[in-house]
């Protein structure tokens, strides 16, 4: 069952045009006056999202949630605030990956003890933002997903997450789990999309998990056919795309004919 969402995205209390809205399968870009119309899935679609222009930055989550939409199909508004340093073509980002943060047990690792490791490492430098390209719990459990996001807050710079296997073990192996459920759902309830794409200095950044066993079939589908939009969308703009585990020979020739 398909419902359809409306909304404005707006910039500094304006609203915008071509703006990308996605429902994680396609996008579309807003009209003169920010405005948008976007059909979505709730069996296909897990949350409704803005690809952030390079002048402006989200003022709170970029994202939202497609079961909460739902309640107010008509008013799914998105505040931006202007953020002109973004448009700077020549500035250097982080990333960093496999952060296997775990609390509790024998190798634990701390909020507090990996805060202090990444801020030491972006200091000195200072880089625009830093991804993060999945493994970033060992778990994948709730609790240590929170400090995780914990951990990133107050850094020098935003930084972009994105789902990896690990962060999706304790629903792998929880009891009666189906091959065809999805292993997701604890990264989505505390960090959001497991996918998604901003754009920076001119450039369009692409987060997009590669394990897709992690996701329920109709999610698979959708993800795949998103990043295909994604990249049409953005044809001719330079384009750094981020996975978490090396791509396939036949996953690089389809972005070739993408």
């Amino acid at each position: 069952m398909t419902d359809t969402l409306s909304g404005c995205v707006t910039v500094n209390g304006r609203g915008h045009s071509e703006i990308f809205v996605s429902n994680g399968e396609t996008l579309v870009a807003t009209g003169p006056s920010g405005r948008y119309r976007l059909r979505v899935d709730p069996d296909r679609h897990r949350f409704v999202f803005v690809v952030v222009p390079d002048y402006a930055r989200s003022g709170g989550n970029f994202f939202l949630p497609v079961s909460g939409c739902l309640d107010d199909p008509s008013g799914v508004d998105f505040a931006l605030s202007s953020d002109p340093p973004r448009r700077r073509k020549t500035f250097a980002f982080a990333q960093a990956t496999d952060l296997h943060l775990r609390i509790g047990g024998k190798t634990a690792l701390s909020q507090q003890v990996l805060h202090k490791e990444l801020k030491g490492c972006l200091s000195g430098w200072n880089p625009a933002f830093v991804v993060l390209t999945g493994d970033l719990t060992d778990k994948g459990d709730v609790r240590s997903l929170r400090a995780l996001r914990k951990a990133v807050m107050g850094l020098t710079c935003p930084a972009f997450p994105m789902f990896g296997g690990h962060d999706g073990v304790e629903e792998r192996e929880r009891a009666g789990v189906r091959p065809e459920d999805p292993r997701t759902r604890h990264y989505e309830l505390v960090l959001g999309p497991t996918y998604y794409s901003f754009d920076w200095g001119g450039r369009h950044f692409v987060m997009f998990p590669n394990e897709n066993a992690f996701f329920a079939p109709p999610e698979r589908e959708a993800k795949s056919a998103w990043l295909k939009a994604d990249l049409r969308r953005h044809r001719g703009k330079e384009t750094i795309l981020f996975t978490h585990v090396p791509p396939s020979v036949g996953f690089l020739d389809r972005l070739v004919r993408s």
